[in-house]
């Protein structure tokens, strides 16, 4: 379960950022589904780890965004939700990866 690990990275950075833990109120990160990301158990993760480290309030909030693709056989441009659907225009399996592989950490949000 590297979700975990990931937690722990995320907690590492809003770390280096903060005045103090207890600031910490939301973190807002993005993850596309091509990343390979559980965002149940980075959820989890997350609140399990900010919790045992001392970050009281913090939140992990996650946007998810969509996969979108081009067919590099016929040029069309589609959404998906991995990487084994076909191309819906044409059937095939030829394509670049537009956008959905993304994994960042956004924004903190802190206590005045």
């Amino acid at each position: 379960m590297h979700e975990l690990s990931l937690a722990a990275n995320i907690l590492d950075i809003i770390s280096e950022k903060a005045p103090s833990k207890a600031a910490i109120r939301k973190v807002n990160v993005t993850v596309g589904p091509l990343a390979g990301i559980w965002t149940e158990s980075l959820q989890f993760g997350f609140d399990e780890l900010a919790r045992e480290q001392g970050f009281k309030n913090a939140r992990l909030c996650i946007t998810k965004t969509e996969a979108r693709l081009r067919c590099t056989a016929c040029n069309n441009e589609y959404s998906a939700d991995g990487l084994m659907e076909v191309c819906p225009s044409c059937g095939s399996l030829e394509r670049t990866v537009l956008s959905g592989a993304e994994f960042t950490v956004d924004s903190i949000e802190m206590e005045e």
